[in-house]
């Protein structure tokens, strides 16, 4: 079994515009997802926008270097694990908080008939290109601690330089359901001299 994932920081329009780049560069079908209140999807080629038709945001982005199968109704039905594909929760704003993206690959899946563990590398694989091109616009390291403790440490969360100018005006981010750990950017570095020359 195997998985991939890449935690990162970014404000919403960098992470759309970046991603529909490396999309359109990869030459990957989009497909855009909305779960949590109706399921709707919709797929694209070549996308320019992480937006549906009614330009309202997918909560959850997959990516295929495949044709998605016609008539996909739900994505988790699809097996992502068995057409190797690649998702992504896009960063959002929430409450006037800057939200963690989350970038995610799993080559594994249960084929229930058979009941036996399947393996696809190509999801893993396909995962690695693109997280390649996108950590050259992760340059720096976010910070975390517990809630309510003094020190912040180095987190294994990468972020861009628009998340430093988003901190540098007073903004705040976090990951998504996590109410005990706090995140920050490091503000004695470089990245609040260049957020600082972009404000």
């Amino acid at each position: 079994m195997s998985s991939r994932a890449l935690l990162f920081f970014m404000v919403p329009e960098e992470c759309e515009r970046l991603t529909c780049e490396i999309a359109a560069r990869l030459g990957l079908w989009v497909v855009l997802e909305k779960f949590q209140r109706e399921n709707i999807i919709e797929v694209k080629r070549g996308a320019s926008t992480l937006r549906f038709d009614d330009d309202t945001s997918a909560e959850r982005v997959w990516f295929s270097e495949h044709q998605p199968p016609v008539g996909l109704r739900d994505v988790l039905l699809a097996l992502p694990a068995t057409l190797g594909w690649v998702m992504l929760y896009p960063s959002r704003i929430e409450n006037d908080v800057l939200v963690m993206a989350d970038r995610g690959a799993k080559s594994d899946w249960l084929d229930i008939d058979q009941g036996r563990m399947y393996e696809n590398p190509r999801s893993i694989k396909l995962f690695q290109k693109i997280a390649r091109r996108l950590r050259r616009h992760l340059p720096f390291v976010a910070r975390n601690r517990w809630t309510g403790d003094v020190d912040w440490h180095s987190a294994r969360v990468r972020h861009s330089v628009g998340v430093a100018e988003w901190v540098f005006k007073g903004g705040k981010i976090n990951q998504s359901g996590v109410v005990n750990v706090d995140y920050t950017i490091d503000e004695s570095a470089e990245e609040m001299k260049i957020a600082s020359h972009h404000a």
